[in-house]
């Protein structure tokens, strides 16, 4: 008979060792970051020195995006191994990228095939077998820049997204697929509403009863970019469509109406959990906010995500700061000194985990 001390220490030991190799537990709100700048190209303060920032932000994950096209998993490898190293996790967002991203006239966002995104997919879980278990499928399918044609983009990723999941998921059942990585708002001719996109994707109407001869989609969550930009986060944006991080709740009953409806499960059958996957507010520009002020916004976002039943993941879109450029909402600046925001949200990932 063993001790009970050694058993002790062996399930301890067991924990550990799960917590490093296999999914990651949803029981408390995780905290992200993403800067494929630092943490895929090694620009700025460099990968190295990013992720330490990362690990004393308090984040537990990093997410970035995997294009279509590449063959050179190389720096992807790289960042895998080296957040390994700090107890971060990786997770992918597996997307074709528009010409303005690849600086090229080519584009893949036109009709792209399902089956020959879902072979991609599976190469890409294949690769990262025992290294990544979270994949998600696109990158805002209902703005008019990632996916189109635009007024059909809800009917092309309901295909691309059901051979995705499959793929992936044939590869290691442990891994967790994302539906969505929708963008928040409502703009004409620019962007669907989620809640919209989503009932054209999933075969609901407007009362989110779900039409006959469409099959129920399986997903281990659904990520939205909750962005609300130059307002303060309890900001109830009026489209009651677009969900915003002081909208939450208009997402969480829809997705528990999909449940009821049989539209959109879990892979056991309950309703699907919310991946908030890229957050933030403006550090120069137009939409520019004084640090004490995103400070106070942060930290007020992150309280709404750990107290809205359902959220289990907020991620920082952006670490470092890059002044020159139109999209700027890091929170250390390009000498690597943190701001006040990188403190509000080293506070805001110590209160998660409590």
């Amino acid at each position: 008979m063993i001790p009970p001390c050694r058993i002790a220490v062996l399930c301890l030991a067991v924990a550990a060792f799960l917590g490093a190799a296999g999914p990651a537990s949803a029981d408390r709100l995780e905290v992200g970051v993403q800067d494929e700048a630092v943490f895929l190209s090694g620009s700025g303060i460099g990968r190295e020195a990013g992720l330490d920032r990362a690990r004393q932000m308090g984040a537990t994950h990093v997410r970035t995006g995997i294009d279509w096209e590449t063959d050179d998993f190389s720096a992807h490898d790289a960042l895998v191994g080296a957040a390994a190293a700090r107890g971060l996790r990786v997770q992918l967002t597996l997307t074709p990228a528009p010409g303005w991203v690849k600086r090229t006239r080519r584009t893949d966002i036109y009709k792209p095939k399902p089956a020959a995104f879902a072979a991609f997919a599976r190469r890409v879980a294949r690769h990262f077998r025992g290294r990544v278990f979270r994949y998600s499928v696109m990158n805002e399918p209902n703005w008019h820049a990632w996916l189109r044609p635009h007024r059909s983009a809800p009917r092309l990723y309901r295909a691309i997204y059901r051979r995705t999941y499959a793929a992936i998921k044939s590869v290691d059942r442990r891994n967790q697929v994302l539906f969505g990585e929708l963008a928040p708002h409502h703009r004409t001719r620019l962007s669907i509403a989620p809640l919209q996109f989503m009932r054209e994707a999933l075969c609901v109407n407007s009362r989110w009863r779900k039409r006959r001869g469409c099959k129920p989609l399986r997903a281990d969550g659904l990520a939205l970019h909750p962005y609300e930009f130059s307002r303060r986060p309890t900001y109830r944006y009026p489209n009651r469509d677009s969900v915003t991080i002081g909208t939450l709740g208009r997402l969480t009953s829809a997705l528990r109406k999909l449940r009821r409806a049989r539209a959109l499960l879990t892979p056991r059958g309950g309703t699907v959990p919310v991946y908030l996957t890229e957050f933030g507010y403006f550090a120069s520009g137009a939409r520019r906010l004084p640090a004490s002020r995103r400070a106070a916004y942060l930290r007020q976002a992150y309280r709404i995500a750990r107290r809205t039943r359902g959220v289990r993941q907020l991620v920082q879109y952006q670490l470092v700061q890059t002044p020159k450029a139109k999209w700027n909402t890091g929170v250390i600046r390009p000498n690597g000194r943190p701001e006040t925001a990188f403190f509000a949200l080293r506070r805001a990932a110590s209160a998660a985990r409590r």
